[in-house]
């Protein structure tokens, strides 16, 4: 996600819970920053800040450097709402030992991951949709 407060710079969380800056214009990383715990929800874009709860229950937010700031945890319930499918993103990480099917929490379309493509249709029905080749590692 890009940072509200670093104009053309990337906040990147790894699933062993580092974060990075990264430069879109060059590559140029800053961090990693230790989070000592992996990412649970976010990412996510909230006014003038990146959010992201941890799996250890904190609730983190970046403007413009590595570091992050502590907020003080809102319930973990309201996360759907705040981060999840109501505001129109899903996150799926491939080291969950999920199946490669991730059906879409708020239509009736599911994305199966395969080795080479990812194919997208309604449920049910796996002759509509659309193929999207795949090039590299997979993340939602």
């Amino acid at each position: 996600m890009f940072l509200p407060g670093r104009p053309g710079h990337l906040l990147l969380l790894t699933e062993d819970g580092d974060a990075w800056i990264v430069a879109a214009a060059d590559g140029d990383l800053e961090g990693p920053w230790q989070l000592g715990a992996a990412p649970r929800v976010g990412p996510s874009a909230s006014v003038g800040h990146v959010r992201a709860r941890l799996a250890d229950g904190r609730l983190v937010l970046w403007s413009d450097r590595v570091e992050p700031v502590s907020e003080e945890a809102a319930p973990a319930d309201g996360d759907a709402a705040l981060y999840g499918a109501e505001g129109g993103f899903a996150v799926a990480r491939h080291r969950t030992g999920h199946d490669g099917d991730f059906p879409c929490p708020w239509r009736s379309w599911t994305v199966r991951v395969e080795e080479e493509a990812y194919i997208v249709h309604p449920l049910g029905e796996p002759a509509e949709g659309y193929t999207i080749l795949r090039h590299g590692e997979w993340a939602f």
